[in-house]
């Protein structure tokens, strides 16, 4: 079964046969935490205040903080994170004023060092849209790119 993550929330899921999808990231910056050994993942898929999502949108800090909350809750220890990053697209002749994913994907990676939670790996930045999907059990993270090509982390 899949859950779809919106745009500024949050989706928990736990067993196997479970997934956690999110699709469009473009700006919007996907923050996974998964625990393989417990079978536990959570997303969050975090866009700067004043953004509108699909969804009820939440302050970036806010929702990493509860992400992080309900996954241990669910029962994936800290030790046992896996914690990955998509998304933060960046364009072309873009103003600085307007790099909105280069200044999430800042605060997000300073707030995870501040915290001591390691990132495993990323797939951000650059002119790429981006839909990413993680399978639950195993804590394996598809990215997939607008021109179909894909990236297993």
């Amino acid at each position: 079964m899949t859950k779809r993550v919106n745009k500024g929330s949050i989706g928990i899921s736990s067993g196997t046969g479970q997934m956690l999808a999110a699709e469009s990231l473009g700006s919007t910056l996907a923050v996974i935490a998964a625990d393989p050994e417990a079978s536990v993942a959570g997303m969050a898929v975090l866009v700067l205040p004043g953004q509108k999502g699909a969804g009820p949108v939440a302050s970036g800090a806010s929702l990493l903080k509860e992400l992080f909350v309900q996954v241990l809750k669910a029962g994936a220890r800290r030790d046992g994170l896996k914690v990955v990053l998509a998304g933060a697209a960046g364009f072309l002749r873009e103003p600085e004023v307007l790099c909105l994913g280069r200044e999430l994907y800042r605060f997000v990676k300073k707030s995870l060092l501040k915290s001591g939670i390691s990132i495993s790996a990323e797939h951000v930045g650059g002119p790429v849209n981006r839909d990413v999907v993680v399978d639950v059990a195993s804590g394996q993270v598809k990215i997939t790119m607008a021109d179909e090509r894909e990236v297993i982390l």
